[in-house]
């Protein structure tokens, strides 16, 4: 796991880069990361949504 030194020095090195426009950070609504998969408890629809998005398909047998 991150220390809080390690946090600091990443949160850092990310604002530089944003400043220096080498890179660009946007935001994602919660309703749309996908990692909520894997930790939350999902409603049918938002579980089916987020299993599209990671493309999980049924194997033929």
């Amino acid at each position: 796991m991150y220390t809080d030194k390690k946090l600091l020095l990443f949160h850092f090195f990310v604002r530089d880069k944003v400043q220096n426009k080498q890179l660009v950070v946007h935001h994602i609504p919660s309703s749309e990361q996908i990692t909520n998969i894997l930790i939350k408890a999902l409603s049918f629809p938002t579980f089916n949504h987020c299993k599209n998005k990671l493309k999980v398909r049924l194997h033929p047998t």
